[in-house]
C-alpha cells in the first residue's frame, strides 16, 4: 500500500508540471494508500503484542475483510468512493470555523 501511495503521488507530481489540479480519484487513491499502509503497519506491530486466542485473532481478521469488501462493494456498485476531499457531509454538520 505505502508503494502504491509512492507511485500515485509520482504521478500526481506529473500531471501538476501542466496543470494545477489533479483528478479527484487519484489524489483519494494517494490519500488512501497511505491511510491504509499505516493501518496494515500499525495492525502487524499489534498483532505481535496480542494475548487473545488464535481464534480470536483469526475472527477479527476475517472482520477485517469481510469490511474491506463490503467497502469495495459500495464504491464499485455506487461509483462513489466513501468520502470526497472537498465536500461537506451531511447530515449534522459542526461548524468548527466560528
Amino acid at each position: 500500500m505505502l508503494v502504491l501511495g509512492i507511485v500515485t503521488g509520482n504521478i500526481m507530481a506529473w500531471i501538476r508540471k501542466d496543470q494545477p489540479s489533479v483528478p479527484r480519484y487519484l489524489s483519494l487513491a494517494h490519500e488512501g494508500c497511505y491511510q491504509q499502509g499505516a493501518m496494515l503497519l500499525g495492525l502487524a506491530v499489534a498483532a505481535g503484542f496480542s494475548t487473545l486466542s488464535s481464534g480470536t485473532e483469526q475472527l477479527a481478521a476475517w472482520l477485517l475483510v469481510i469490511a474491506a469488501l463490503l467497502l469495495f462493494a459500495r464504491t464499485s456498485t455506487t461509483g462513489r468512493p466513501v468520502s470526497t476531499t472537498n465536500s461537506r457531509p451531511e447530515g449534522l454538520v459542526w461548524d468548527l470555523d466560528s
